[in-house]
């Protein structure tokens, strides 16, 4: 019964979301599987590269391949994903739960920490989207259960299946593995039979990835070289972003809790059980702190310490306080919880989500209709949200550079050279029209890559702090340039961290 209840919660959770959070959601799984099942979706660099395994597009392979069998409506091709997406993180929920109770033997902070993840605002925005972290969370609940069950053989496979999906969730296992053989070093017999478990699934994941990425790639390819070797060996990653060090413990901890985090702090303060939670914890922050590149997901996998530790809080709290103030507080966290779901699901960040649907009703009438993108790059979804359209799309890419010694240079993908200079950016790239003077000098000393040549499209997409008169880089909108009518405006964001995405986003038609 439980778990039905929480399958309906977390189904209707991700039906309801009509927000864009990151491109991830997107591009590293929806489109990987639509290409798979469809053909002609847009495959990021990453798959180019075989940098990611093709497991996690695996699941939406079956809804999408549901659609093409039955013809399903294009409403089906939408939700069927999300209901998967559903699935994944009610039982991701449901084992939550169990987990604790396993752990702890008490059913009260197993509850507690159940019912603080049903409205924690984090899991409401994220769990149920199609993000590799996401799936990387529900898994590692399932191996950590069955870890306090004694079941090492399904540990050992959830943990593998893990690590091949995202391969940083080995950090995770540095703890329990060792922990396991510690525990039991004296049972000589019980030790070789983990080392034969663990070789006997290794291989058999491996081999089952590499069927699968066969299947998907139409050729052997090893992601997890792949990975190592961007990641590690060559730190590219750090061209998407370097944050400050301490981004973890002050940014991304605060931001997965939001109303939760003085439990958590009191929690771990007051509480000396549950050591390996601790240790496990603050493992992973050290050890992502030491990665450049850092992101609120990364260290989703330690939600149920997080959430385990919030609860030990609550319960710790509920003895010191009166009962009036015990139903002030939750009255407080459930009315702050539904209005801030509401506007990050429906709100913030919408005309991201909704542009392709939009394009897919104007599309539908105008098969001999172009559509470029004048956005940074994977700023919407793609063909997973446009459907089975032949029209002629593209967008301003943002691959990676070779090499360190790119990336030590100043290496500027395409995205960055437009928006250093849109005009003449524009100048360079596009046919000559009237309203767009012949270029000049712009950028041939600079670029040593000179991108595809774009044909002027139908539609042009873009956000509003491009079209209208702005400042520095930008202090002629536009509108005052280009040969192109708004002919829709959907409201994106009041405030946006990335500038270049603020304002609503418009859809241009050519005049």
């Amino acid at each position: 019964m439980l778990f039905l209840v929480l399958l309906f919660w977390r189904c209707f959770n991700a039906v309801v979301i009509k927000t864009f959070f990151q491109a991830d959601e997107y591009w590293q799984a929806l489109e990987p599987a639509y290409e798979w099942v469809f053909g002609g979706a847009g495959l990021t660099w990453e798959w180019e590269m075989g940098l990611r395994s093709a497991l996690h597009p695996l699941i939406y392979y079956l809804p999408y391949t549901i659609v093409k069998k039955f013809d399903l409506s294009f409403n089906w091709f939408i939700i069927l994903p999300k209901v998967v997406n559903g699935l994944i993180a009610a039982i991701g929920e449901y084992f939550l739960y169990h987990y604790t109770l396993r752990k702890s033997n008490n059913p009260q902070l197993a509850r507690t920490t159940l019912i603080l993840s049903v409205i924690s605002l984090w899991n409401f925005y994220c769990w149920p989207r199609s993000f590799a972290n996401s799936l990387e969370l529900t898994l590692t609940l399932v191996a950590l259960y069955n870890y306090e069950c004694s079941n090492i053989t399904i540990t050992l496979l959830v943990a593998a299946i893990t690590c091949i999906i995202r391969p940083t969730n080995v950090i995770f296992w540095i703890y329990y593995i060792p922990k396991y053989i510690y525990l039991n070093f004296g049972n000589k017999r019980l030790i070789l039979n983990l080392i034969l478990k663990s070789i006997l699934v290794t291989l058999s994941v491996v081999t089952i990835d590499a069927f699968v990425n066969y299947s998907f790639y139409h050729g052997l390819k090893f992601p997890l070289w792949q990975f190592y070797k961007f990641n590690v060996q060559s730190n590219l990653s750090a061209f998407y972003g370097v944050s400050r060090f301490d981004f973890y413990f002050f940014q991304a901890i605060p931001i997965l809790l939001t109303t939760q985090l003085p439990f958590f702090i009191w929690g771990v303060w007051t509480t000396p059980l549950y050591s390996d939670l601790k240790l496990t914890l603050v493992l992973n922050l050290l050890v992502f702190t030491l990665l450049q590149h850092k992101e609120f997901r990364f260290i989703y996998p330690n939600m149920p310490a997080l959430l385990i530790y919030s609860a030990q809080g609550v319960l710790q709290l509920e003895n010191r306080i009166s009962p009036f103030t015990r139903k002030i507080i939750a009255f407080s966290m459930v009315t702050l919880f539904v209005p801030a779901a509401w506007y990050l699901t429906q709100i913030h960040e919408a005309g991201e989500y909704a542009l392709p649907l939009v394009l897919h009703e104007r599309l539908i009438n105008e098969p001999q209709a172009s559509v470029g993108w004048l956005t940074p790059c994977h700023s919407t979804p793609w063909k997973s949200h446009l459907g089975h359209l032949k029209n002629e799309l593209w967008y301003l890419t943002c691959e990676p550079p070779k090499n360190q010694f790119e990336l030590l240079n100043g290496y500027m993908d395409e995205s960055d050279w437009f928006y250093q200079d849109p005009i003449s950016f524009l100048k360079l790239h596009f046919p000559v029209e009237d309203s767009i003077e012949k270029v000049d000098n712009f950028s041939f000393q600079k670029i040593n890559k000179l991108w595809d040549h774009h044909c002027w499209p139908h539609y042009l997409v873009m956000f509003e702090t491009l079209w209208i008169d702005g400042d520095g880089l930008n202090p002629i909108g536009l509108e005052h340039i280009l040969n192109y009518d708004v002919v829709e405006r959907l409201s994106n964001s009041a405030v946006h961290w990335d500038s270049r995405r603020e304002g609503d986003l418009l859809v241009l038609r050519r005049r």
